[in-house]
């Protein structure tokens, strides 16, 4: 099995490089909905219940909307909840990236080095749990870049005044 998967990843390397790279960045943004229904008890046989990410590739972005409307009132709550702090911790730890990390110093480097590994080894899975080693260290990352992003808005603000 594992020689065929290494000659399928072979023919088409681009492909599954851009695949992979997505299931990298997925971590940092999703939700956890499996997580979620596992942990309110949900779902009594979440075992064979096909999720969101399935959802999202087999169908697209309607097939997981219509599937969405499917699950408990509490899951959507949660779900977009946490998907908006997601995306702001993303966003923070983007601005890091393109503001400030040229600028820091070799331990902030290989922080963003080692968050970038795991993110990395997850591949096309990309689910919430993996980032859960590096969580303490991705939310530093993070706020360092929305306290970046705050002082910089408010510093543009202030100079447009009259």
């Amino acid at each position: 099995m594992t020689s065929t998967a290494i000659n399928h990843i072979k023919k088409d390397l681009l492909s599954y490089l851009v695949f992979h790279a997505k299931g990298a960045v997925r971590i940092f943004i999703d939700p956890g909905r499996f997580d979620m229904v596992n942990f309110f008890k949900l779902n009594s046989d979440v075992k064979n219940e096909v999720g969101l990410l399935k959802q999202i590739n087999e169908g697209g972005l309607k097939s997981a909307i219509d599937y969405l409307k499917t699950q408990p009132l509490l899951i959507i709550i949660c779900f977009n909840l946490v998907l908006l702090f997601n995306l702001i911790k993303f966003l923070g730890f983007l601005w890091f990236l393109i503001r400030k990390l040229k600028q820091s110093k070799l331990i902030i480097w290989i922080i963003f080095g080692f968050i970038l590994y795991i993110a990395g080894l997850t591949g096309p899975l990309g689910a919430s749990r993996f980032i859960i080693p590096v969580l303490p260290l991705y939310l530093f990352i993070s706020l360092y870049g929305i306290s970046d992003f705050i002082s910089t808005t408010k510093s543009f603000i202030g100079l447009k005044r009259p």
